[in-house]
């Protein structure tokens, strides 16, 4: 074969890489609910900490509490993510989805009558439970919803409503501090605002079915068997792209910037609080944007190179933001200036390495798997990873310093993580291939009329 020839070959099997599935009908407005069942189960945790102070003074509580109640929360979902993906899996997606919002917001409701320690603790744990079925859930939908050419723009779009919407109800929420008993209120309003959704998933959302977007005629095939979860598990860890993107994630600290970004101005630069504290908006401002440049780079990505497009955006954005920080730590400078942009640009990298990661996530997992793989990767690996890294920057603050945490946690390990991806440019084609190729033949289940209803 001629060396034309040959590209030409490799090229018509690049772009058949991944067949375009079927358009499901109105998924933009369903994703929309979707991303307002997220942002229900996250509204708790974004008023605990924007509220931290006065909760504090009303139940005298210890300072440390919301970092508890925070892991408290991270380690309920590292259990209850897969059991509720299982649930779901062996009964209705939808109305497992309604179920576990319902009790959310009856739960976040509760959680501002809290009297004292104990009964805080109670309340928040329960609530734990139920908010931790939307993620794995809302994944594996969202999957359903969108073929592989525009997995990348689903994703950045969930991401980037999560986090505007915080960013502006987070300031408005903060007012109630001035209120008398305005915590109270705000956990009441979360309540009320999840419940909205409870009844709007209800009336309006229907389950597109599982493998729906990969196969590109509907058809209904039988629902899924009971297979045993440790069977699940050792089909989800022999896919090699699976297994690198596990690895990656866990030893992927770089969410230490937000937690120590500040501190770490004041107590090794020398900047006041309240400048450092500024520093908070490019990141977050970066990481907004970076959220939807992720999804749309990957999908533009994949369609310029199916086979090493998504790829190249997920490590490219991994690597950039580690990079940065590595920077942001061995940089002496007192141009304050100099590290809003590079935290900036940091955030913005890590908004796009989450998307871009999804989008790998959604197109190597087969269809029948996606729902506990999105437990396992986003509720107990990124749970777990989150737990480990916050604790084990308590202990070596305390042996090493502030200064060594930042660069060697947040920077390099982070980045050593990010060179693991250098696997996937051999593994992610072969993987995605599969999965395309059994799409249309493996019998998975699509809900019926009166499932939906």
């Amino acid at each position: 074969m001629s060396y034309t020839s040959k590209n030409s070959a490799e090229a018509a099997s690049a772009t058949a890489l991944v067949p375009e599935g079927r358009k499901v009908p109105r998924r933009w407005g369903k994703l929309t609910l979707l991303t307002g069942t997220l942002w229900a189960d996250s509204g708790e945790t974004s008023f605990l900490s924007t509220l931290s102070p006065v909760i504090i003074a009303a139940l005298s509580l210890p300072v440390g509490i919301v970092g508890v109640l925070v892991a408290i929360s991270k380690g309920i979902a590292i259990v209850f993510g897969p059991v509720w993906s299982l649930v779901a899996s062996r009964t209705n997606r939808k109305w497992t989805l309604v179920i576990t919002t319902a009790l959310v917001a009856v739960m976040t409701a509760a959680t501002g009558l809290a009297q004292d320690l104990t009964s805080l603790l109670v309340l928040w744990c329960i609530a734990a439970v139920f908010t931790s079925a939307a993620l794995p859930l809302v994944t594996a939908i969202t999957a359903d919803l969108f073929s592989e050419s525009s997995r990348g723009r689903a994703n950045g779009f969930t991401w980037a409503i999560i986090s505007l919407t915080s960013a502006v109800v987070g300031p408005l929420i903060g007012q109630l501090a001035a209120v008398t008993d305005g915590w109270r209120i705000a956990f009441y309003l979360a309540g009320g605002f999840a419940a909205v959704i409870t009844i709007l998933l209800v009336v309006a959302f229907t389950d597109p079915g599982i493998g729906a977007s990969d196969r590109r005629q509907a058809v209904v095939m039988p629902r899924r068997s009971r297979e045993n979860l440790v069977a699940d598990l050792g089909k989800l860890f022999r896919i090699p792209s699976f297994t690198v993107l596990a690895i990656e994630r866990f030893f992927s600290a770089r969410l230490l910037m937000n937690t120590l970004a500040v501190l770490f101005l004041v107590k090794e630069l020398g900047f006041s609080i309240q400048l450092a504290a500024t520093i908070a908006a490019p990141i977050g401002i970066g990481g907004l944007v970076g959220t939807l440049a992720g999804g749309l780079l990957s999908d533009l990505f994949n369609r310029i190179s199916p086979r090493y497009g998504r790829v190249i955006v997920f490590q490219t954005a991994s690597l950039i933001a580690p990079a940065l920080l590595i920077a942001v730590a061995l940089m002496q400078s007192s141009n304050f200036a100099i590290y809003l942009i590079l935290l900036g640009v940091a955030g913005f990298a890590s908004g796009a390495s989450i998307t871009s990661q999804r989008s790998v996530f959604m197109a190597i997992t087969p269809v029948r798997l996606r729902g506990i793989g999105a437990a396992v990767m986003f509720s107990v690996i990124e749970a777990a990873a989150f737990l480990v890294w916050n604790l084990g920057s308590a202990v070596t603050v305390s042996l090493f310093g502030l200064g060594w945490t930042f660069l060697w946690l947040a920077g390099v390990l982070t980045l050593a993580s990010a060179l693991v991806l250098v696997f996937l440019y051999r593994a992610y084609a072969k993987d995605a291939m599969t999965v395309a190729a059994t799409a249309d033949t493996t019998a998975v289940s699509l809900p019926t009329p009166e499932e939906n209803s």
